[in-house]
């Protein structure tokens, strides 16, 4: 999980790219984005309307038309690709359309329950900076932040 957290963090402070794909996460150790969802640190957030294709090697973005398959009962999204090679129709799970994001809320108060910081976890720049609360390190307070981009 520190190597999927280490990306995470590192993506945090570029604009936009903190959002992360089915196929992206798919990739992770199994039961990662479940902890990462219990944590706060990651939200589902709208499925996304175009997906990379995978059925060429043009890795061409699409945006397939959605609708019940009537053979499985399951939302699937069909797209016909006109790659003259290894083109034609094409289905797509609709796991594939999920996306999840950054909620940097969950992850200052992740943080402050990491480090057992005290008082309320408060966002001062919406999205940007977290005061996390106090932590006692020898004789000292002091007041911790989180911040990003």
């Amino acid at each position: 999980m520190t190597d999927v957290l280490g990306e995470i963090l590192a993506r945090a402070d570029v604009k936009d790219a903190s959002v992360y794909r089915a196929d992206e996460v798919a990739r992770w150790p199994r039961g990662v984005l479940d902890r990462l969802v219990g944590l706060g640190i990651l939200r589902e957030i709208e499925p996304a309307w175009t997906i990379e294709c995978d059925g060429c090697m043009a890795g061409c973005l699409i945006r397939p038309d959605i609708a019940l398959n009537p053979r499985t009962g399951r939302v699937e999204g069909y797209y016909l690709c006109r790659d003259e090679e290894y083109g034609g129709p094409m289905t797509f799970s609709a796991e594939l359309f999920r996306r999840w994001e950054l909620d940097f809320a969950g992850l200052c108060s992740a943080v402050a329950r990491a480090l057992g910081a005290k008082g309320a976890v408060v966002e001062d720049v919406a999205g940007r900076i977290g005061a996390l609360g106090v932590v006692r390190l020898g004789d000292t307070l002091h007041d911790m932040f989180l911040a990003r981009g």
